[in-house]
């Protein structure tokens, strides 16, 4: 059984809080983006039910009301929460819940949930509000839900997400994508990320979760865009740029593979009719077609994200990657109708 996060209200009273301290995988902290505020804050906008129920454990009915609460933090040194809701209940009750997105550790941040909490603390009447206060570990090894000085004491709730979010109760709502940070996520997780994806309405909530996915790495990335072209879901991925990014590493791939192919030509060539010869020829030979199967490799993503899955795809893309392929890229990405690049 998967251990939950513990709960807590956020008092300066109670008993510590304890998260796991393992250390996050080297690759994966030395890799990890820099927009998880943006992209978690951008999630928690579009899903807040969702998103108090699965991180903060908060039940919720009908009659509860759910607002965005404030953010800013007042006379302060400039601070800034990453998320509130204020949540009130049919009973007059209001619950403020804050999260806070944190991805490495740093000495200074329990002080910061204490200026938060007090900041909170002095614009609602105590009397009829209870502030609640959840720090989310994207990549785990964060600090535990408590800080002590002298007679002070707060205590918060703490979610590791690799190690406290079960994958499968991700997997089963629109924070799905968190189940890519699961430290035993299931074998099918892209196509059930998919599968959340496709039940979105609007592109703008497609677009949250997709960009949620691909701070997973370059290679979910990658096999996201694919899957979701495949699946004819045609939002805006242009406006992201992931579809760029993918382009230039396909087609840097595409010449490394040539240099390699090129090299093993040259190799077989050269025990025949000389080293210096063949490897020259194969090299040539392996480089040029390489970097020509990149591009058009390239070409088909962008294309299968625009219009989807359509007959000549391929044949479309390598008759756009041998003419002007530059200017034919920007009318691309620049939106030119099919019919119109089919006459290029």
């Amino acid at each position: 059984m998967r251990r939950r996060a513990d709960t807590d209200h956020g008092f300066l009273t109670g008993k510590a809080i304890q998260v796991s301290h393992a250390p996050p995988q080297e690759n994966v902290e030395r890799n990890a983006p820099k927009d998880y505020d943006g992209r978690y804050k951008a999630m928690l906008d579009a899903h807040p039910r969702v998103a108090l129920q699965v991180l903060c454990g908060v039940e919720t009915d009908d009659r509860t009301m759910i607002v965005d609460g404030p953010t800013e933090q007042p006379r302060l040194r400039p601070l800034q929460r990453d998320k509130t809701f204020l949540v009130y209940r049919s009973d007059g009750t209001l619950d403020i819940h804050h999260i806070e997105v944190q991805v490495k550790p740093d000495n200074d941040f329990p002080i910061r949930m204490v200026q938060y909490w007090a900041g909170l603390a002095a614009k609602y009447e105590h009397t009829t509000t209870r502030i609640h206060q959840t720090v989310v570990w994207p990549i785990g090894g964060g600090h535990p839900g408590t800080f002590r000085r002298d007679r002070l004491q707060l205590d918060y709730r703490a979610v590791n997400v690799p190690d406290d979010l079960d994958p499968d109760t991700l997997l089963a709502g629109p924070l799905a994508p968190l189940a890519f940070w699961s430290a035993d996520p299931p074998p099918d997780v892209m196509d059930r990320v998919v599968g959340q994806i496709a039940r979105l309405t609007t592109d703008e909530e497609k677009l949250v979760l997709f960009e949620m996915s691909i701070l997973a790495g370059h290679d979910i990335a990658a096999q996201m865009f694919e899957e979701l072209g495949e699946k004819d879901m045609n939002f805006p991925l242009e406006k992201t740029s992931i579809a760029r990014k993918i382009a230039h590493d396909n087609l840097q791939r595409g010449r490394e593979e040539g240099r390699e192919e090129g090299r093993a030509e040259g190799r077989a060539e050269g025990r025949a009719k000389g080293r210096v010869e063949g490897r020259a020829k194969g090299r040539a030979e392996g480089r040029a077609e390489g970097i020509e199967q990149g591009l058009v490799r390239s070409m088909t993503l962008l294309l299968r994200a625009r219009f989807g899955e359509v007959d000549d795809l391929d044949d479309l893309a390598a008759d756009l990657v041998a003419g002007d392929h530059a200017a034919n890229l920007a009318k691309v990405a620049g939106g030119a109708a099919l019919d119109e690049l089919r006459r290029l």
